[in-house]
């Protein structure tokens, strides 16, 4: 059942679309967008807030205000908006752009993905460049791109692997949680890096080609082939470095 919303000037009037069975429908402009069912949408959506708790697979644009994943699905086509939270399966084939994304279950980004904030609860994998203010993750990442941020922190429990880090600050440190902090299926927790570099580092259990800073701390679990750094370089006795330059 669709509810009317209010008309305002030459705005087009905006219903809500409401999918609780199984259903294919066109795109179009509404004003919320709840998927209860399996629902195929062939074409973009323009509204106020879109919700999925059954499985959507779509071929076109999304813009809206607000989504929540609570299912599963497949965008074809590039997100754009203000609030996005993750909490299921979810895979979006284009770019997105948000304000805020929000992930706890699992999702792939196969474009690129820009927003302010960022933070991965979850398992998250990206084959195009990330763009942000700050990003914070204590799950699973897997960055195929280059992670540009001004602040970063990651909080390991398992395994990621991000190509390129370029950012003014980063913060990366083991998670302690009592039987598992030393256990993982993966293996021990460690961030796996081609270049990390910024202004000031301080890495723990990270293994990297090169690392470039300002002010450097390689701490334990560290195995860096490359450390270049211009005012300080601060190293644990457990760190491996292979080559220390002050540049």
């Amino acid at each position: 059942m669709s509810e009317q919303g209010q008309h305002t000037g030459n705005e087009p009037v905006r219903n809500d679309l409401n999918i609780s069975g199984m259903s294919t429908t066109a795109g179009g402009i509404y004003r919320n967008v709840r998927i209860d069912g399996m629902a195929k949408v062939n074409g973009s959506l323009d509204c106020s807030s879109l919700r999925i708790n059954g499985t959507l697979n779509m071929k076109g644009s999304v813009a809206t205000g607000e989504m929540t994943v609570n299912g599963m699905g497949t965008i074809e086509g590039p997100v754009k908006a203000s609030e996005i939270r993750i909490d299921g399966m979810f895979t979006l084939r284009g770019d997105v752009s948000c304000t805020n994304l929000d992930v706890n279950g699992k999702s792939k980004i196969e474009g690129r993905l820009e927003g302010d904030q960022i933070r991965i609860g979850g398992e998250v994998g990206v084959k195009g460049d990330v763009q942000c203010e700050a990003f914070y993750t204590e799950g699973n990442v897997k960055l195929e791109g280059l992670l540009n941020a001004e602040s970063v922190e990651i909080r390991l429990h398992s395994v990621s692997a991000i190509r390129e880090i370029g950012c003014e600050r980063i913060d990366v440190r083991r998670i302690e949680r009592g039987f598992w902090k030393n256990f993982s299926l993966m293996g021990a927790p460690r961030l796996k890096a081609d270049l990390i570099e910024g202004d000031d580092l301080y890495l723990e259990d990270t293994e990297a080609e090169t690392v470039r800073g300002t002010r450097v701390y390689i701490g334990r679990g560290c195995k860096i082939k490359r450390v270049e750094y211009k005012e300080s370089l601060q190293t644990d006795e457990d760190a491996v470095i292979g080559t220390p330059l002050q540049v």
